[in-house]
């Protein structure tokens, strides 16, 4: 049997920049670009998902839907995102310059994807409303939605990097992340409690070319993260 090296997300993350002992980087498997697209990408995606969440708990107190089933899923949600991003910036903050150059890296990032993830939940919302007529709960599915769709990349993102590893390390290597799994898992009962309401709503996000179309302009831009923070630079 093979050996599996678990990577605790909890106490560690691949940083952009690993201090060398005996000459030898610890990562080497894994160059400057792709850990710059691994780490901005799980940066930028942990943010909207936090600010989609602050967005719902909103919504949901203004449709006094808040204390009705949602308050600890919500609550959940926001505690492993923080969480999450507090792992994710020590993974690069390492000293006050890395700190400077994060927060100016991640005003690039948000320039860059802000409209390009608006555009994708509101093909989100166009689709939910084929379904629900009910606008404060179109908005709150539609929020959860794009939620667990970004988590559920980011799972995916740790997915692809441990494959990558374990190729050129010859062992198994697991960058699961429990917070993320954590947010999807949430993000999914709290669409599900709205489709139970709804009687048999069979929400399909995989199956709309819309939605397609926008997930797939932000995974490209994705993919050149560390050629759009280059031409900043």
């Amino acid at each position: 049997m093979g050996t599996t090296i678990n990577i605790k997300p909890d106490k560690f993350r691949i940083p952009v920049v690993v201090p060398r002992r005996n000459g030898i980087d610890a990562i080497s498997v894994l160059d400057l670009d792709d850990r710059m697209k691994y780490i901005y990408s799980g940066l930028i995606v942990a943010d909207t998902i936090d600010g989609y969440i602050l967005e719902l708990i909103n919504d949901t107190k203004r449709s006094n839907l808040y204390r009705q089933g949602f308050k600890g899923s919500l609550n959940e949600m926001k505690r492993r995102i923080d969480k999450y991003k507090s792992i994710m910036y020590d993974s690069v903050c390492i000293t006050e310059s890395s700190k400077r150059e994060l927060t100016s890296n991640l005003d690039t990032l948000d320039d860059e994807f802000g409209n390009d993830i608006k555009i994708l939940f509101h093909s989100i919302k166009r689709y939910v409303q084929g379904f629900i007529d009910n606008t404060d709960h179109v908005t709150c599915i539609a929020r959860a939605s794009i939620i667990n769709v970004l988590s559920g990349y980011s799972i995916m993102n740790d997915e692809k990097v441990s494959r990558i590893m374990s190729k050129v390390m010859m062992r198994d290597v697991c960058l699961d992340d429990v917070n993320i799994k954590a947010i999807n898992f949430e993000s999914k009962k709290f669409t599900g409690y709205f489709a139970s309401i709804y009687g048999e709503v069979d929400i399909d996000l995989n199956n709309r070319d819309e939605i397609f179309m926008a997930f797939s302009i932000i995974d490209k831009k994705m993919n050149k993260i560390h050629e759009i923070l280059k031409q900043t630079a």
